[in-house]
């Protein structure tokens, strides 16, 4: 079967219904394919304990912003009913269960293939988010190892886990969380930390630290990390004593260089100063009943956690191109990217500006008979 429209979204996560909105405020035709049977997918697969990194006045999407009596950072199950309402309001109704299979151009259009229907379009907009595919690298002599090693992405709450010694792998702001709740819910908790990272606080003094990022942005960032120090000595401190590695540079400069958000600390860090989450260093190897880290250390470990990240898989959908959305949208005209810039201002923020310039440019496009 095939289908006829002007443009195709792909995925009805935040970033592709924000886009359906926009569209459909421009008079414009158009269709979203979500792969699963629901809006919010991803978000609806995190971990229970996830809140909203990003302060719920500066997260709104186009034209709605969060309800008022929703707390400064929204939970993860309020983060679903926003989404959900969200499609209500502006009638957006997503083709489910159609997950795409390709995408390539043909005779000056796109052709979306999935399971079982074509889509020809103008304009393709892939708006399937940063976390599609998880990381899950093999550690050294895992195959030894007698315990549960799991992905983040597998992780619904540390209950499981009470009474248990359980390792974080990675310290990004999901290991940072994990952890968090991994304690919470009774476990013993440790976290490995190859590397040096940056912390900052999530609010201080009822401002949040969202907001200080987007009055500086104008700034270059070694100049926001030079004025941001004296307050992240003060609220944060000193975490070498810790175990935690500082890198040569601050938090804003490191979004520009390795394009890594740093850790918005959900309260992890007054537990690793208690000593009631330990940091240990990179793993050496895998025993069968533990870790042994690269300092010599040795502990027995039930539960080890992969925080270690995802990737956006985009080759799967573009087999013909790279996995590099920025460079794709620069050479490949009437193909588009919504929600593959995590900037410190804020990914839905982002999603929100991203999915109004994505439609204006659309509807210029279109001729005007």
């Amino acid at each position: 079967m095939v289908n006829n429209t002007r443009v195709v979204i792909i995925g009805a996560g935040p970033a592709g219904i924000a886009l359906g909105a926009c569209l459909k405020q421009q008079g414009i035709d158009f269709v979203i394919l979500e792969r699963s049977d629901q809006i919010g997918n991803s978000w609806r697969n995190h971990y229970h304990r996830l809140h909203l990194h990003t302060a719920k006045g500066f997260s709104g999407l186009p034209f709605m912003p969060f309800p008022a009596d929703y707390p400064r950072f929204p939970t993860r199950q309020q983060v679903i009913d926003y989404l959900e309402a969200y499609a209500k309001h502006f009638q957006l109704v997503p083709q489910f269960n159609q997950k795409v299979t390709s995408v390539t151009p043909q005779n000056g259009r796109w052709q979306t293939q999935t399971a079982d229907a074509t889509y020809t379009s103008d304009f393709v907009v892939v708006a399937t988010g940063l976390n599609q595919v998880p990381k899950s690298p093999a550690l050294p002599d895992q195959e030894q190892f007698k315990g549960q090693i799991l992905h983040s992405a597998g992780y619904t709450t540390g209950e499981l886990y009470r009474n248990q010694n359980v390792l974080i792998v990675g310290f990004g702001n999901s290991g940072a969380e994990i952890a968090l709740d991994a304690y919470e819910q009774g476990a013993n908790v440790g976290i490995s930390v190859r590397g040096p990272v940056n912390v900052v606080f999530l609010e201080r003094f009822g401002i949040p630290v969202q907001l200080l990022t987007i009055l500086m942005s104008p700034l270059p960032p070694r100049v926001v990390d030079m004025l941001t120090a004296p307050v992240l000595m003060l609220t944060i401190g000193d975490l070498t004593r810790y175990g935690l590695q500082k890198p040569s540079y601050g938090a804003a400069e490191q979004i520009q260089k390795d394009a890594k958000i740093p850790v918005i600390d959900p309260g992890v860090i007054s537990k690793i100063k208690q000593r009631k989450i330990k940091v240990y260093s990179g793993i050496e190897r895998l025993t069968e009943t533990g870790v042994v880290f690269t300092d010599g250390t040795a502990q027995p470990f039930d539960v080890i956690v992969l925080a270690t990240g995802f990737k956006t898989n985009l080759n799967t959908l573009l087999p013909n191109y790279t996995d590099d959305a920025q460079a794709l949208k620069a050479s490949t005209p009437g193909l588009y990217f919504c929600g593959f810039k995590n900037p410190a201002t804020g990914l839905l923020r982002e999603i929100a500006i991203e999915a109004q310039q994505i439609s204006k440019e659309i509807a210029a496009k279109i001729p005007v008979h």
